[in-house]
C-alpha cells in the first residue's frame, strides 16, 4: 500500500507506509503545463497510471521508465482506478466512467454516462459485481456495468 504526495514542484512521491521515512520512487511530470493528477497502482504493483491534464502516462514502478501514454478526450479525467490484475482502466470524469483496455488503447474507451456528476473523485471498483463507488462533492455515489449498456 502506497502513501503519495503531489505539490508544486511537479513531482509526485510514493511511500511504503510499511516504511515511511524515505520515498519508494519520485516521477516528475512528463508535463510543463499541467501538475500531476490522481494515479493508480495496478497489475500487483507493477505499473502506476497517473493523470497529467488530458493524458494517462503508465509507467513500470520497478524501472520508474514511462512505457506509454494516451490521451483522452475533454473533460480531464479526476479520478482513475485500475481494475484488479489487469491493464483495464476506468477513468472518471464530470458526467461519465471512462473504461479503457491499455493493451487496446487505440480502442475506443467504453461510456457509462452519469447524470449530474459534478466532481467525481476517489473512485473504487468492486470487480466481482461491475460496480464502481466514488465521491461526489459530499455524496457516495455508485454505479454499475450491470444496469448499463456497456
Amino acid at each position: 500500500m502506497f502513501l503519495s504526495t503531489s505539490s508544486t514542484d511537479r513531482c509526485l512521491r510514493l511511500w511504503d507506509i510499511r516504511t515511511p521515512r524515505e520515498t519508494v520512487k519520485e516521477f516528475p511530470s512528463a508535463s510543463k503545463e499541467f501538475p500531476v493528477g490522481g494515479f493508480a497502482v495496478g497489475c500487483g504493483g507493477r505499473f502506476l497510471a497517473r493523470i497529467e491534464g488530458p493524458k494517462i502516462n503508465l509507467v513500470d514502478l520497478q524501472s520508474g521508465k514511462q512505457l506509454a501514454s494516451y490521451s483522452t478526450p475533454a473533460p480531464a479525467p479526476r479520478a482513475i482506478q485500475f481494475f484488479p490484475e489487469s491493464l483495464h482502466l476506468a477513468l472518471v470524469r464530470p458526467g461519465k466512467i471512462s473504461l479503457m483496455d491499455l493493451q487496446f488503447a487505440k480502442a475506443p474507451a467504453h461510456q457509462l454516462p452519469l447524470k449530474e456528476l459534478d466532481t467525481p473523485r476517489f473512485l473504487r471498483i468492486d470487480a466481482s459485481s461491475g460496480r464502481f463507488f466514488f465521491v461526489d462533492g459530499v455524496s457516495l455515489c455508485e454505479a454499475s456495468l450491470v444496469d448499463s449498456d456497456v
